[in-house]
């Protein structure tokens, strides 16, 4: 309904059109009533104006009637589906797309024009309420009849005046329902005051006309202001507008009167009512009194069970006053900000507060600047929008911060969109991440939006009395919660195999950020929030690890809850562990206030942390569900194994954990080089923990060693691990020692593959690497004859490899000899022609000039000082056969065929000629991929993800 037009709410003028100007004298209400039986107005109002200038008077049951039925409370806009959101409050500057944003869609409200309220306020105005005198002009034709003068009716004329041009005036803080709302069904608007020289019908609450009665005055004029009169409720524009400045108004009253109802607020037995602070009555050295001068069951915690105290509007009406009166019985109670800080010193404080946490900021006129931490204080309590949830402490937040950033009340704009835009606001401007931990999961999904309206997985559910009643902020500094957390597991039952969890076999390690590099961009560094679906956009998050295991929960204390996850099969190793891992513990321990057992995926479930800019030294981690379903992971048939998560960017949140700690052994503590303490709590930076390889990184470090000049085979045993080049160590991990059964070679010396390839350098030996390969990847294709000629190509032109005789033969010339010669001739000293246990030959070296005669080596090595450097050539020669078992059963070849069948697979081609061009330009897309770790590793990339 546009802004000029009336509702059925216009007949509060009830005068004929030809009245010549209201007379008014009262008559009995039940006199005339056409429904005495069932009529409820007959005990509150007693009399009715009539206007003896056109003979009519208040038609009271159509009016109350029309107003049940047609409510002058507008209806909210409807919740959207996903993608329809059309998110735009509280800034269009947090919402993707904004530059290009559409019209924002206004939502149109009947607009209540009327008598009472004929015009609607300006921002600079607001109404206030002069409550006639019972002894005023305006009663002096009451009839006789009337016992009390509490029983005339409740008459006042409304007066608008500029906010900062008006006289001094009282507000009111009450209730619209009374206590006893089941009862007596107090919400109804179904009792009559009267406005104006017309007397006006304006329909209330029982309770509101309960309090005018109380607050008029007897001789004089008493200017009051009231929410329920001095707004037109029916207009949202104004309504709107006015309870933006709701703080201002109580703020700059002469005080607040709080009205708690006729069973608690009495008229004195006396002229006028004692006066004392409120702390008095919290010690018990006042006692108010009731009407027939009995003191009253009442104390401070009974107080504030009251409904008035649980209802939220109430809440800025006494902090945002610098003086609020309480009528308790017969007794006025002061309350200002001194006499706050006297209540805190009583005994009955920490009892009473529980039921009102927010008293302890009444006339301090501020909450502070963070408006989590606002929602969190007045959580217990009750609003029948759940948009003023936020609208009705808003002005309790900094009024600077809010005003610049938006945050003002909007009616015209529904809850889904209230809460979405504000949580958003609380995190990407104001960085307050604590109640992602009340975030609905992943309990909603785009496909329930036939049946609910949307509500994105970081949200609270704004629509759960659960939500509010448990939003708190719980955190603590990290280092306590560490140590209540150490010794919590120090105590869990000692019959089952807890071991690890003593002191001497247990540390937990809090996770630092990195400073420096790209993990200093900080997490909400161009972050946005998708207009339509309400997405988080473009998040800078850092990926540890997926969760292999279901949580177990392990101990409690306090709020908190602490769940282990086992860590042995983080890297895709779960048919069978090794022992030396299994020993090792290796466990991530996870403190939360929320149950995990039943919320937690294993596989499908990520472990994220945030680097906030404004908490130092701390990161807030993240459990991520992705939307696409477990990592694409690819086994080849040789190891490693790889998975890619580039493609996985967006995410549901399955729940927020506050403490995160990895558990290791001190074993693991030394080669992660983690400080021990007491109790053993240490911290650590993400850098040195060990790192998942990219496939891009193990390809370079493959080409870097095929680069490289052939030598000695390689030796596993940690006494020789130094003789392994730095760049081989992920080789040696991920190839050797998982394909290769080492035993096969503990009594076999390393082969100087110098001897077989003079001259060469690995990549030389590609072509060997390939038919050993093409044997893995198809034992049938064995075949001595393809891996002869392979070693032939391999072997350097200039050497003049031929196979004669079932030897393998090379000539040297002088200059060759000079270099390589060496080699043959101190062979003697360590040759073993054959391993009797694992059948494994080495060549057995002989030589020969001119092809006259052979000599081996291990019996007699040619005399250098003889040698014809400048004519002769020299020939060595070894048995085929002991050259293939060499290059078949050698370390270096069998951890290299098994790199060249992984290059294949990861290349997908089975041409040499292609590999060798892959190898020297391999594709970006392979930093995506990350190589699985057979013990303990994170991934720690800075990933940009989204969270729907």
């Amino acid at each position: 309904m546009m802004d000029g037009e009336t509702t059925p709410a216009a007949k509060n003028y009830w005068h004929g059109s030809e009245c010549s100007g209201p007379m008014i004298e009262f008559e009995e209400h039940g006199l005339n009533c056409e429904i005495k039986d069932t009529c409820h107005l007959s005990s509150q109002c007693r009399l009715v104006p009539i206007c003896v200038a056109c003979g009519r008077k208040p038609p009271l049951h159509d009016i109350i009637s029309e107003n049940k039925s047609s409510s002058n409370i507008a209806i909210q806009p409807r919740d959207k589906p996903f993608g329809e959101l059309n998110l735009h409050w509280p800034s269009e500057s947090l919402y993707h797309n904004s530059t290009s944003f559409p019209t924002p869609e206004k939502f149109t409200y009947p607009q209540t024009l009327s008598h009472v309220y004929p015009t609607i306020l300006r921002p600079d105005q607001f109404r206030q309420a002069c409550l006639s005198p019972t002894d005023g002009e305006n009663f002096r034709r009451a009839p006789s009849t009337a016992a009390e003068p509490e029983e005339f009716p409740v008459h006042l004329t409304l007066e608008t005046y500029e906010q900062d041009n008006c006289p001094e005036y009282e507000a009111f803080s009450y209730t619209w329902e009374g206590e006893h709302l089941d009862r007596d069904n107090e919400t109804d608007l179904g009792y009559p005051i009267y406005i104006g020289p017309s007397w006006d019908v304006l329909i209330q609450t029982k309770n509101c006309c309960d309090l005018l009665r109380f607050a008029r005055l007897p001789d004089v004029t008493r200017r009051v202001w009231v929410d329920a009169i001095c707004i037109n409720q029916g207009n949202m524009e104004e309504r709107a507008q006015q309870v933006a400045k709701m703080g201002r108004i109580y703020r700059e009253s002469l005080r607040v009167v709080v009205y708690l109802g006729p069973d608690v607020a009495m008229k004195p037995k006396h002229r006028f009512p004692r006066r004392h602070p409120l702390d008095e009555f919290a010690s018990g050295e006042v006692r108010p009194m009731d009407s027939n001068g009995l003191i009253m069951d009442l104390n401070l915690e009974k107080l504030f069970k009251r409904r008035y105290f649980t209802r939220l509007w109430v809440i800025q009406e006494l902090i945002t006053s610098s003086k609020t009166i309480i009528r308790i019985g017969d007794t006025d109670f002061l309350v200002d900000s001194i006499i706050t800080e006297r209540l805190k010193k009583t005994e009955e404080w920490s009892s009473a507060m529980t039921s009102a946490p927010w008293f302890q900021y009444v006339a301090r006129q501020t909450f502070g600047e963070n408006p989590c931490d606002a929602l969190a204080l007045v959580s217990n309590s009750n609003c029948s929008d759940s948009r003023d949830r936020l609208f009705g402490i808003l002005s309790l937040i900094s009024r600077r911060k809010t005003a610049s950033q938006g945050l003002q009340a909007n009616y015209s704009i529904s809850s889904q969109h209230l809460w979405i835009g504000f949580f958003a606001h609380c995190l990407l401007r104001l960085e307050i991440l604590w109640f992602l931990e009340y975030a609905v999961g992943s309990h909603r999904s785009p496909r329930d939006q036939e049946l609910e309206a949307w509500i994105p997985s970081w949200m609270p559910d704004w629509t759960s009395p659960l939500t509010w009643q448990r939003f708190k902020y719980t955190r603590r500094f990290y280092s306590d919660v560490a140590s209540e957390t150490l010794y919590s597991l120090l105590k869990v039952d000692p019959n089952r195999d807890f071991r690890r969890f003593r002191q001497d076999f247990l540390t937990l390690t809090r996770l630092a950020p990195v400073y420096g590099g790209e993990s200093r961009m900080y997490w909400n560094q161009g972050i946005t929030v998708d207009s339509e679906t309400g997405t988080l956009k473009d998040i800078r998050a850092i990926h540890l690890l997926r969760i292999p295991s279901i949580p177990r929960l392990q101990t409690r204390f306090g709020v908190y809850e602490v769940y282990e996850i086992d860590l042995h099969s983080v890297n895709w190793h779960t048919k069978q562990e090794d022992k030396d891992l299994r020993n090792h513990q290796q466990c991530l321990y996870i403190v939360s206030t929320k149950p995990l057992v039943k919320e937690v995926l294993p596989l499908h479930d990520h472990l994220y942390a945030l680097h906030p800019e404004n908490i130092n030294g701390s990161l807030e981690f993240l459990i991520l569900r992705d939307t696409k379903g477990p990592l694409p992971f690819s086994k080849p048939r040789v190891r490693p194994g790889y998975f890619e998560i580039a493609d996985h960017e967006t995410f549901t949140l399955v729940a927020t954990v506050p403490y995160a700690y990895f558990g290791f052994d001190p074993e693991m503590c030394k080669a992660f080089k983690i400080q021990m303490t007491i109790p053993a709590v240490a911290e650590l930076s993400l850098d040195q923990l060990p790192r998942l390889l990219t496939v891009r990184q193990l390809i370079d470090d493959i080409r870097t060693f095929l680069n490289q000049k052939v030598d000695y085979d390689f030796d596993l045993y940690p006494s020789n691990k130094g003789k392994i080049s730095r760049e081989l160590e992920s080789l040696n991990e991920y190839f050797f020692r998982e394909g290769l059964d080492v035993k096969h070679h503990e009594k076999t010396r390393p082969l100087d593959w110098n001897q077989i390839f003079p001259r060469s350098r690995n990549s030389d030996l590609l072509p060997v690497y390939w038919e050993l390969a093409n044997q893995i990847l198809n034992p049938k294709a064995l075949s001595d004859e393809k891996l002869a000629t392979s070693c032939i190509r391999s072997v350097h032109p200039d050497f003049q490899p031929v196979i004669r005789n079932g030897y393998v033969e090379y000539s040297f010339g002088p200059r060759d000899y000079g270099r390589f010669g060496i080699m043959y001739c101190n062979i003697r000293a360590f040759v073993m022609y054959k391993n009797v246990k694992t059948g494994v030959y080495q060549p057995e070296w002989e030589w020969s000039r001119k092809h006259l005669a052979w000599t081996k080596f291990s019996k007699r090595s040619p005399g250098v000082v003889l040698w014809p450097w400048h004519e002769e050539t020299f020939y060595i020669r070894a048995p085929l056969s002991h050259v293939l078992s060499a290059i078949r059963c050698g370390v270096q070849t069998c951890g290299m065929a098994r790199c060249v069948a992984w290059l294949r697979d990861i290349f997908k081609t089975d041409d040499l000629e292609e590999l060798r061009e892959r190898l020297a330009q391999p594709r970006d897309e392979l930093d995506n991929l990350k190589v699985e770790k057979r013990d303990f590793a994170i991934d720690g990339d800075v990933r940009i993800i989204n969270i729907r």
